[in-house]
């Protein structure tokens, strides 16, 4: 899926949050969209402690930031970082 280049885009992605934290804040929705995508890179690459943590940061800033009823706060995610998950069933 990532074609190899995952261990090139991880730097990138810690460099770009990095600079958008300084920048923009480390509230600022755009900001907090590349905490996401950073952890999900992390998950990608089997960094999961990381990937984890930043997920928890992420989830805690955009409910301090947003309304319950927020898009970005959707219900299935919330309960995917801090409740019990979902169970999935495969057929």
């Amino acid at each position: 899926r990532y074609d190899g280049q995952l261990a090139k885009a991880l730097p990138l992605y810690e460099e770009t949050l990095a600079r958008m934290k300084a920048n923009r804040g480390s509230d600022d929705t755009e900001t907090l969209t590349m905490m996401n995508n950073l952890a999900l890179a992390y998950n990608a690459d089997g960094q999961m402690a990381k990937a984890v943590s930043l997920l928890e940061e992420t989830l805690a800033k955009r409910k301090a930031k947003l309304d319950a009823d927020h898009p970005e706060l959707c219900g299935r995610c919330v309960e995917n970082v801090d409740g019990a998950g979902e169970i999935r069933r495969y057929a």
